[in-house]
């Protein structure tokens, strides 16, 4: 199969006329004189610290070198010969030591340490030696890094063939493009655009930095004869590297924090995995998942937030564990276990991943406070049903926190688990490396693209087309072996997909033989009339096989002009003809343009190159088979151009990059205050009190139920304003509720008393009325006295103190926690 070249070679982006700064002819000169004194300069300065560096290697290599004849000197038989060796190094030493104190070299300043620091890293590039059926394919390298993140409809027959690379090839691939570009913002005597600030260039050595480790990392997972304590003997070791600031085992980013990534997933999927020591002295354990399993809520919550054609969510996922829970041999066997399980699945990972993590590890997962945000503010838009225009700014302020939130990702839109998993690990940088980073990789794969199928330059072929290629498959393959299915149903797609092309080219050339046939008869008895009898053969053979416009010109030019000196036996045929032939191409790609796009051939090249991506993969990679898969490829690629379309996508993105590093987007952001005013706008004015409507028919124990509405009600409200980021806006809130809630109180207070004086009077009139009833029945009884003490006794009410109610007390009790609660909270602000 064809494959990229292992360093891409990516192109210095051009400063934009439009983006040049208005400056006096004084600021001019000097910026041009500053800007040759650094063109010159670089280059020297990045030779002297090469020089050092060689020197200090040398410094350290004869001291080993000194210590090594130290070693048993005293009972050493050549004890005299050990000290003159010893001897010539010193002084080899000190003329070291002399050259370095006479270095020009201000390693004090930062430019200097950063390109220091680089040129160490680069000392040691990661390997790369694969074979072809190994390497990454040029296509899938374009699809994974630049066309993974939109849906496009003139690509998606290609989706599937190209999506999922081999993690360990691609790791190395993703290494080589960083340090790559590295090497040109060190060694450029222009500065490169993206590149400008010490800051960025340090952001991209970090990231090759990662990339070489986690592909090291990558490289020892995949080795299946690597013993698995060997595995997790190495990771034990380098969580302990953590805690050695000065270990070049890890990754320290900006904040501190040092971290290494490794692989994960299982059988069907990858994800990656992160551990972390925070400057803080935490450790962490983070899930980079974007695919398969990410709406798991156990551990990626439950917000999925559209936007455009992308759905965001919590694909980063950090835990806080202890530095134990992390190195225990069984969590991590079952990590590389999964790993490398061709049976293994997304929820048996996930799975143990809680039992091990949260369940027995005791693990936290830290929820970002822009995430509860997100919640507070998607609950308040349901609950308080703000107004069109103020919902409408909410959800902006939701998209843009989700887009800041550097827990949240679009999940990816396809099987890209490969890229989409690893570049989350990378956000901690700048937007604009990160951006600089894609586009000079984007822009090697166009340069590849170009030079290998857009420059006329075509590798040769040894087939004539996709189905004399599987036939030559088909002669390399014994009877009985499976792929003879796989052949065969791939050559049927191919024919019945060339049989509704063929229909349509049928079409205009059953037109052009109408239109043409009378001319075509002209025609060749004027080449009849040739009078060389065998240039006259020559010609008439070299006819009949003509097939288009561009063999028709031929054949003129190398056969009428040639044997015919009077051009006007045949010119004026020869315009019509060359009109129809013209006519007829332009219909038959008129026609199968149109067809390209139906949902019928979009499905059927879909198909065939399904079936192919099927046969491809149930080829080892080292078959005597491959070179027959890479001529069908190469057929397929011809055939449905999937080159030019590659090629012009690409360069979509990579123009929309360009001018986001030149021009860096600036986007309007929602101000935090002004969704502050709405939320304060909703919850401290939107209604009254129910207390403040208490109908005249109410009883005591009515006023109580909606008393305790009321309170829960403030105790909601109390919520939302605790949520509100902006101080005075939430003191304000506030202030204003416990004011409330004590109104209530003192309202709740009087009322009830009022009320139970008011129920008093009401039981009694009934009571009368009943004990003047009761009287006229027991009239004529002899014991009526006794009755009527005993009536009065069990029937008549009585008016208990207010503050002896346990209901009435529920209440008050009640509002003075909330008020007590909102007292403690204002204490915070």
């Amino acid at each position: 199969m064809s494959v990229i070249s292992n360093t891409p070679s990516p192109k210095q982006v051009p400063s934009e006329k439009s983006t040049a700064k208005i400056t006096t002819n004084k600021d001019v000169s000097a910026e041009k004189i500053t800007k040759i004194a650094q063109e010159r300069i670089m280059p020297q300065i990045i030779e002297a610290i090469k020089r050092d560096m060689d020197l200090e290697r040398s410094y350290k290599f004869l001291n080993r070198q000194i210590n090594s004849l130290k070693s048993g000197l005293e009972n050493s038989s050549d004890k005299e010969k050990r000290n003159e060796k010893i001897n010539e190094k010193l002084i080899e030493i000190l003329e070291i030591k002399k050259k370095l104190s006479e270095s020009k070299i201000d390693y004090t300043n930062e430019e200097n340490q950063f390109i220091k620091k680089a040129l160490q890293f680069m000392a040691f590039p990661p390997e790369i030696q694969l074979s072809d059926k190994q390497k990454v394919h040029l296509f899938k390298q374009s699809f994974h890094v630049g066309l993974k993140g939109s849906i496009n409809e003139e690509l998606d027959p290609y989706h599937t063939t190209y999506q999922g690379v081999q993690s360990g090839s691609y790791a190395k691939f993703r290494s080589q493009y960083a340090l790559t570009l590295l090497k040109q913002v060190i060694e450029s005597d222009k500065p490169i655009e993206g590149f400008k600030t010490l800051k960025e260039k340090e952001q991209l050595l970090n990231i090759c930095k990662q990339r070489q480790f986690f592909s090291e990392y990558q490289e020892l997972f995949d080795d299946k004869t690597t013993e698995k304590d060997l595995i997790i003997n190495t990771f034990i070791r380098l969580i302990d590297e953590l805690d050695d600031p000065q270990s070049s085992e890890a990754v320290t980013l900006e904040n501190g924090d040092r971290s290494f990534i490794f692989p994960g997933g299982w059988s069907t999927h990858y994800i990656s995995y992160e551990i972390r020591k925070t400057n803080a002295g935490d450790y962490e354990f983070i899930i980079h998942n974007r695919g398969g399993n990410s709406d798991d809520e156990r551990f990626h919550g439950n917000i999925n937030k559209k936007i455009g054609e992308k759905t965001y969510s919590r694909t980063r996922v950090p835990i806080r564990i202890s530095k134990d829970v992390l190195q225990d041999r069984t969590f991590l066997y079952y990590l590389v276990t999964y790993y490398q399980d061709k049976n293994s699945n997304g929820q048996m990972v996930y799975n143990d991943l809680y039992e091990y993590l949260i369940v027995k590890g005791k693990g936290q997962i830290i929820v970002s406070e822009k995430e509860k945000q997100i919640e507070f503010l998607s609950k308040f838009i349901v609950d308080y049903r703000p107004n069109e225009d103020d919902k409408v700014k909410i959800e902006a302020f939701i998209d843009q926190l989700i887009k800041e939130d550097p827990n949240f990702h679009s999940r990816q839109l396809y099987g890209t688990c490969g890229e989409s998993n690893l570049t989350t690990t990378e956000k901690w940088a700048n937007a604009s490396v990160q951006r600089a980073l894609k586009f000079y990789t984007l822009a090697g794969f166009v340069e590849e693209i170009k030079r290998k199928y857009l420059t006329g330059k075509r590798e040769p072929l040894k087939t004539k087309d996709t189905i004399d290629a599987l036939n030559e498959l088909e002669k390399q393959l014994p009877k009985d072996s499976p792929l003879l299915e796989n052949v065969s149903d791939l050559k049927s797609f191919i024919y019945g997909y060339n049989l509704i092309n063929d229909i349509e080219a049928d079409k205009a050339k059953d037109k052009f033989k109408e239109d043409t046939q009378q001319y075509l008869i002209a025609l060749f008895k004027v080449i009849e009339s040739i009078p060389d009898p065998e240039n006259r053969e020559k010609a008439k053979l070299n006819f009949e096989s003509l097939k288009s416009l561009e063999d028709f010109n031929n054949f003129i030019s190398k056969y009428l002009n040639v044997y015919l000196t009077d051009k006007s036996l045949y010119s004026t045929l020869v315009t019509i003809i060359q009109k129809n032939l013209s006519d007829m191409e332009d219909a038959i790609s008129t026609s199968l343009n149109l067809l390209s796009q139906s949902s019928v051939i979009k499905d059927k090249v879909k198909t065939i190159m399904k079936q192919f991506k099927s046969l491809n993969n149930k080829i080892p990679h080292e078959s005597a088979l491959v070179p027959y898969l890479h001529e069908i490829h190469e057929h397929l690629i011809r055939a449905f151009e999937i080159d030019k379309k590659f090629e012009v996508h690409i360069g979509k993105k990579i123009s929309s990059l360009r001018k986001k590093i030149v021009e860096p987007p600036v986007k309007k952001k929602i101000n935090t205050q002004e969704i502050s005013k709405i939320i304060e706008k909703a919850v401290i004015e939107k209604r009254t009190s129910l207390l403040e409507k208490k109908p005249s028919y109410w009883s005591l124990t009515d006023y109580l139920t909606v008393v305790l509405q009321e309170c829960k009600q403030k105790a909601k409200e109390l919520v939302y304003i605790k949520a509100i980021p902006d101080k005075d806006i939430k003191l304000n809130g506030l202030k204003t509720l416990r004011n409330e809630c004590a109104k209530d109180l003192d309202v709740y207070q009087k009322e009830a008393l009022l009320l139970q004086q008011s129920d008093y009077d009401v039981a009694m009139k009934k009571y009368t009325a009943s004990l003047e009833q009761y009287k006229i029945t027991i009239e004529n009884d002899s014991d009526k006295n006794e009755k009527l003490i005993l009536f009065e006794k069990t029937k008549k009410p009585q008016l208990d103190k207010t503050s002896d109610l346990a209901a009435y007390n529920t209440p008050v009790e009640r509002y003075s926690e909330l008020i007590k609660t909102i007292d403690d909270e204002i204490a915070k602000v």
